[in-house]
């Protein structure tokens, strides 16, 4: 359904249900945290994440454009769409690998405190590097248009995007660098100083993304 709004360019009601997913988690959390409740209770409460996004997601196709119930399958087309997505599907499984391995590289070589040091700036960066993710998906249905009508006109707005997503990345990267301090210590405590060094160097990481 989201990659459906994205083609659609209804990416207003993508971020809708983003948005309200993201409100109601932190007020849940906020009332979990309150009452003292124990781990298993954030960890549901985390779980329960993507099903109310599923939720926004399900409500606005249903009032934009019908039931997803009256959807049928379609053996030949599904066929066809797997052999298309096949090195996507390979990019995605090496993305999330890659992402993730240096952790386990960390635990197994320095010390799970480590990865604990790391995981908290790795979280930080995870929220920066999504923001290319978001803009690539707002405008690659605009890019397919343009490629459309002339290859030219496709790579002057191609150009004009990677430059625009490059500094927005980088100047966004530079000032998590620069508060990268006062962020580790508002939310996670001097515990977590440690951390801070991790994060001026992988806050770059964007950058190249």
């Amino acid at each position: 359904v989201r990659n459906f709004f994205t083609a659609m360019m209804r990416n207003k009601y993508v971020v809708l249900s983003e948005i309200s997913r993201t409100v109601i988690s932190i007020l849940i959390k906020l009332i979990l945290l309150y009452f003292n409740t124990p781990l298993i209770g954030f960890i549901i409460a985390t779980s329960l994440d993507v099903f109310i996004l599923a939720l926004g997601y399900v409500r606005c196709y249903s009032l934009l454009f019908g039931k997803i119930k009256e959807w049928t399958f379609n053996k030949t087309l599904c066929g066809f769409l797997l052999r298309e997505s096949w090195p996507l599907l390979l990019t995605s499984a090496a993305v999330i690998l890659y992402q993730k391995i240096d952790q386990i590289f960390i635990g197994h070589m320095i010390s799970k405190e480590s990865v604990g040091y790391f995981a908290v700036a790795s979280r930080f960066v995870d929220i920066l590097i999504y923001l290319p993710f978001i803009l690539s998906d707002t405008i690659t249905p605009v890019l397919v248009r343009k490629r459309k009508v002339s290859e030219h006109i496709y790579k002057e707005y191609a150009q004009s995007f990677m430059n625009c997503t490059f500094w927005l990345t980088f100047f966004a990267s530079v000032l998590l660098c620069i508060i990268s301090k006062h962020l580790v210590l508002f939310l996670f405590g001097e515990l977590y100083l440690p951390s801070v060094g991790i994060l001026q160097i992988l806050s770059f990481k964007a950058v190249t993304v």
